[in-house]
């Protein structure tokens, strides 16, 4: 039995028809049997008559087996994504991604891009394999984007503007990644009635995000004040601690310390709320960030970090995104309370992760560089300082004025005084 004739048979007896009821006057008992049984195609206009009897589109006749095999694996998939992103920043992540690429890649010849289940597979696929590396060419994202829309899926197409800034963003292409972010704003000004209201507190994010990248703090500040006044309508709080934590950022950077603790005080209060582990360890940071470097209270801020890192499960922190930027926070304060050899020690572990793109979280982490450097300095060894040094201001020089490259270039001038 082939799988036309197959389904036929299958939708028959599910609405308990006879041969006779299907076949009707215009075929008989008998080819209708040979059908079911492919012993015998059917014409289209016979098979257009014979989903008008079953009360089904012709395409569910066609494409029934397909669809529901790749609509299965579909969820499959979705779950999968959910577990992997549970890893994210660990050894095991891309591991898990690569699993989800091999399960979609033998049904890829399927992936024709007329349903929805076939687009987002394709979409998936493309995406792992740009995110790992195993294929550059992102034209495929036209094409996804294009069948996205051609099925009214245009929340799909926009997440497809997304994959490809993050893309450019991974690369240090931060002038592509905000032209992406404003070709997909433009594409979702077009269909704006018909976009979910997450999907646009994601572009709202993701262009925040790239135009701080490129030191244009007044398009960060319009897209993080569009994003919190839907959230404050719509009474939405995806992502309202991410754009409170940036307009801390770029508060501290001002100087401003009475915004700087309006921030604070609203990721704090979000963070009561919530038993997200990535919220309040980000609020933890803000805290210690403020206490460091608009107070200056450098002994509160050890205190922070310490009862911190008391009550929380070490191995929940272990692999967690913002882990080497606490060190930093750490080193920084015990080295403006002169216990240099703490400082030193607090930063032994220190790196920079490749997770970790945005200049401002990179800026930050070489100032940890620039720490150890003036600690080494101050204990006279001078080879240990200069290299340290010298990898925080090359780390650097490529990006624009911040308190963070100040600071790193004040300490170089020191240092090779």
């Amino acid at each position: 039995m082939n799988e036309l004739g197959a389904t036929i048979k299958k939708l028959r007896k599910e609405r308990k028809m006879t041969l006779v009821d299907v076949a009707g006057d215009r075929l008989t008992k008998g080819m209708l049997s040979l059908i079911e049984n492919g012993k015998a195609q059917p014409s289209m206009e016979s098979l257009r008559f014979i989903a008008k009897q079953l009360g089904v589109e012709v395409t569910l006749l066609l494409n029934d087996r397909s669809i529901e095999e790749l609509r299965q694996l579909l969820l499959e998939i979705e779950e999968d994504l959910k577990a992997a992103e549970e890893v994210f920043g660990s050894e095991n992540y891309n591991t898990a991604k690569q699993a989800i690429a091999n399960k979609i890649e033998p049904h890829l010849s399927k992936l024709v891009g007329k349903y929805f289940e076939e687009i987002r597979l394709l979409s998936i696929y493309a995406t792992i394999q740009l995110q790992l590396g195993k294929n550059k060419d992102t034209s495929i994202f036209n094409k996804i984007i294009q069948q996205y829309k051609a099925i009214h899926a245009f929340s799909y197409a926009i997440k497809c503007y997304s994959v490809l800034c993050w893309d450019a963003f991974n690369r240090r292409d931060y002038e592509g990644a905000v032209e992406y972010m404003e070709q997909c704003e433009r594409e979702m000004r077009t269909h704006e009635f018909l976009i979910d209201d997450l999907v646009k507190l994601d572009v709202y994010y993701n262009l925040a995000v790239t135009y701080a990248a490129v030191n244009n703090y007044e398009q960060t500040a319009l897209y993080t004040d569009k994003a919190i006044d839907i959230a404050k309508k719509k009474k939405i709080f995806y992502r309202i601690d991410d754009f409170y934590r940036f307009n801390f950022i770029r508060e501290v950077e001002k100087g401003d310390r009475e915004k700087s603790l309006y921030y604070l005080e609203k990721v704090q209060l979000l963070t009561e709320f919530s038993d997200d582990l990535s919220m309040r360890v980000g609020a933890k940071f803000m805290e210690a960030h403020y206490y460091n470097f608009v107070e200056k209270n450098y002994k509160f801020t050890l205190e922070i970090l310490q009862n911190f890192k008391e009550s929380i499960d070490p191995d929940l922190m272990r692999g967690m995104l913002l882990s080497p930027i606490f060190f930093v926070e750490k080193a920084y304060a015990l080295w403006s309370l002169d216990k240099f050899e703490e400082a030193i020690e607090a930063l032994k572990e220190l790196k920079v992760p490749v997770y970790h793109n945005h200049p401002i979280d990179i800026m930050f982490l070489f100032t940890g560089f620039a720490v150890r450097a003036l600690c080494y300095y101050r204990l006279g060894d001078f080879e240990e300082a200069k290299q340290d040094i010298l990898y925080a201001a090359d780390g650097v020089k490529n990006f624009y004025h911040s308190i963070y490259s100040t600071f790193i270039n004040d300490a170089y001038e020191t240092i090779m005084q």
